[in-house]
């Protein structure tokens, strides 16, 4: 292992979370410029953080990945979003930054947001 790669990974076991961010958002822009990242080019603009199965879909939590106008990287979120499957296509529900998001399914299902209601 060399000495880069011990160094950074003895970093990240000793990061907090706003190091780990500060790090993650470093990483992005070096894959760019050395062409290992492009924008719809393979790569998923969001990084699933945790996923669960609710009901008749999946419950995921994404970090969304941005490229500005400058061409720098930018990470939001996490956000929640619930998958599904209506009539034969697969759809994906926003729920947005939130603790509980059964919960917040539950009030936007009611409301008749997704799933066909708006």
């Amino acid at each position: 292992m060399g000495e880069i790669l011990a160094a950074g990974l003895a970093a990240i076991s000793n990061a907090g979370a706003e190091e780990l961010q500060t790090m993650e958002r470093a990483i992005l822009e070096r894959r760019r410029e050395l062409g290992l990242w492009e924008m719809g080019e393979g790569s998923s603009p969001s990084q699933v953080l945790e996923g669960k199965p609710y009901g008749d879909g999946w419950l995921q939590l994404e970090k969304r990945i941005y490229e500005r106008k400058d061409g720098s990287v930018s990470v939001r979120g996490p956000y929640w979003y619930f998958r599904y499957h209506e009539g034969g296509r697969q759809r994906k529900l926003y729920l947005g930054k939130t603790e509980e998001p059964e919960a917040e399914l539950e009030k936007k299902l009611r409301r008749g947001s997704g799933r066909g209601g708006g």
